[in-house]
């Protein structure tokens, strides 16, 4: 239920604003009596975002809070782009932790190389366990330990080498 239009500051409410206003009070009461508590998001005329939750209190009345969340969404919205393009791309990508553990990869990077997160992760175990030595080269050191042929081997090597 959306509150009515409150008057301009320094212009009283006519019998038309004061009557939606108290609908809508009584209303809202009737709504924090049945459901305890409520929680909306209302976008603003100047684009913000506020979620606006009501809580009824014990004796009567309730307490409303009203936060800004405009960074919030504007943020999950920038998040939810980026899981697209992972998602998405032709380009295969593992997304690593500090230690060099995948973490995640995306469908083409199975496409590519035949190997789900799991087998990507087994791989990288064995490979740790068995310490191959160090190639020149990291780009075509992991290609090669992941046995797999990399799109970029009959051109130059991403560190510049052939």
């Amino acid at each position: 239920m959306g509150r009515p239009d409150w008057p301009s500051k320094g212009r009283a409410a006519n019998a038309e604003e004061v009557a939606n206003q108290k609908s809508w009070v009584r209303g809202h009461i009737e709504q924090l009596a049945t459901q305890g508590s409520s929680s909306h998001e209302q976008r603003l005329q100047d684009g913000r975002i506020l979620r606006v939750t009501y809580q009824a209190l014990p004796g009567g009345g309730w307490v409303d809070l009203q936060e800004d969340v405009t960074r919030i969404k504007e943020e999950e919205a920038k998040l939810r782009l980026a899981a697209a393009v992972f998602a998405h791309t032709q380009e295969g990508i593992t997304i690593t932790d500090a230690q060099g553990c995948a973490v995640t990869i995306n469908p083409a990077y199975s496409a590519m190389t035949g190997y789900s997160l799991e087998d990507r992760r087994q791989r990288v175990s064995i490979q740790r366990r068995t310490s191959l030595d160090a190639t020149p080269c990291p780009a075509r050191a992991c290609a090669d330990r992941l046995g797999i042929r990399p799109c970029w081997t009959s051109r130059a090597c991403p560190c510049g080498k052939r």
